[in-house]
């Protein structure tokens, strides 16, 4: 008889991850962080799709050639990456939560002067 570990019969000093997850009910934690990830994907790519239904608008209000908003609108999504690689390092260091603290705090800043008037 084979002492090997495979799916059917698993080495007995190994934790079944798969068989875990399976069974675990999706509710509660895992829903919550589910929904939440889904909205943070949208809300991320809304500005990147706004951007599409503005671009006419910006074109006669700002009196810009089309060829000239090209790298304008490029820009921030160079900007978007660094801060994706930036951000990243800083979360390796510090830690996801203070990272995205971190993020969050000058766009939240300029929404609270945005609304004082400042």
């Amino acid at each position: 008889m084979s002492t090997a570990a495979s799916p059917s019969n698993p080495a007995p000093d190994t934790v079944d991850v798969v068989g875990i997850l399976d069974r675990a009910p999706f509710r509660g934690l895992s829903l919550r962080v589910s929904v939440l990830t889904v909205l943070a994907m949208v809300f991320d790519g809304f500005d990147i799709q706004s951007i599409a239904f503005a671009a006419p608008a910006l074109l006669t209000e700002f009196g810009v050639a089309r060829p000239q908003l090209g790298p304008i609108l490029a820009a921030g999504l160079i900007g978007m990456a660094l801060g994706a690689f930036a951000l990243g390092a800083a979360g390796d260091r510090l830690g996801r939560r203070t990272a995205l603290t971190a993020s969050l705090l000058p766009s939240s800043r300029g929404g609270a002067e945005e609304r004082s008037g400042a």
